[in-house]
């Protein structure tokens, strides 16, 4: 599995699926990840798991202030599918951040 860096931009109140990925035939063991918030407002940052025929299950967060870098920690285990979903937590600034594998 290649992974490979990458750039949210967040509107305010805005929540997206900041990745999503995984293989039905293989488990692998994710990375940690971790987050740099560039921008003006603190943000959330929300990681999930799947079986190959359940749905998502919830594993943890973080809150990562501006100017902040925080390393979000992936489920331990080897699984299927990952998902990690990044909210804006004001309701008038942007943000943007860089998410790194660690």
């Amino acid at each position: 599995m290649i992974f490979t860096d990458f750039k949210i931009f967040l509107n305010p109140n805005q929540a997206i699926e900041a990745y999503k990925n995984g293989n039905i035939t293989i488990p692998i063991r994710w990375r940690n990840i971790a987050i740099k918030n560039k921008g003006q407002a603190a943000m959330r940052v929300l990681n999930f798991w799947a079986s190959p025929f359940g749905e998502y299950e919830f594993y943890n967060s973080i809150d990562v202030w501006p100017g902040e870098t925080k390393i979000l920690n992936a489920p331990p285990n080897v699984i299927y599918y990952y998902r990690i979903t990044a909210v804006n937590l004001d309701s008038t600034l942007t943000t943007e951040a860089e998410f790194n594998w660690v």
